[in-house]
């Protein structure tokens, strides 16, 4: 995605948040928003229609066990899995978070943060979404943002998430309804990177 269709993605985000603010459903907004906004995945029914022969967990940072800490450290630092949050950043699994994966034959394959924002913005992080090489592009990642949302809405219904990105998976992220939010993108060894996103959606 080129930086100039960003921009423009992230102008009509803006407007759209104004639109949002009178509207009570989606048809109220124009044409030209909601087809803008016409989101490709819904997490409900990727939720409700799980169908991976995967193990999937959701289990508190400070309740990991010592195998699962390191199972997911030494899955993340794979060298297929090493992404610019692991190596630009130290590596860290927050003790008042949550890490969501999934497993099969006692390995993890894919994984998740989900942090509760400690700033003034209130809102929940999630990071190092990660899945195995062998398994990518299978709806594997797919299937695991689908689930994080919808846990997120479970833990912390008030409140909106965000997201540290590579700003080469943008779309898959957009894709859910995550919005860009311009002004955050940083060049590291001649890479664009983190595209700070926030989630919007219509509420029921």
């Amino acid at each position: 995605m080129l930086l100039k269709d960003i921009f423009k993605k992230s102008f009509i985000f803006f407007f759209k948040k104004k639109y949002e603010e009178k509207a009570e459903t989606m048809s109220e907004l124009p044409t030209s928003l909601m087809e803008e906004f016409r989101l490709k995945y819904n997490y409900k029914e990727i939720v409700n229609n799980f169908n991976l022969n995967y193990v999937f967990e959701i289990k508190k940072n400070s309740e990991l066990n010592e195998i699962e800490r390191s199972s997911i450290v030494k899955f993340l630092k794979q060298e297929d899995n090493k992404n610019i949050f692991i190596w630009e950043h130290n590596l860290e699994i927050e003790e008042n978070g949550y890490s969501l994966f999934f497993i099969q034959n006692n390995e993890v394959i894919a994984y998740i943060q989900v942090i509760e924002d400690s700033n003034d913005l209130g809102m929940i992080n999630i990071n190092y979404l990660s899945v195995k090489k062998a398994l990518r592009l299978q709806g594997v990642a797919t299937h695991l943002l689908a689930q994080t949302i919808a846990f997120c809405d479970r833990t912390y219904p008030a409140k909106d998430i965000a997201a540290w990105i590579d700003i080469e998976i943008s779309d898959f992220f957009s894709d859910f309804g995550f919005n860009p939010f311009i002004g955050q993108i940083e060049e590291v060894n001649g890479r664009q990177i983190s595209l700070f996103t926030f989630r919007w959606e219509f509420r029921e």
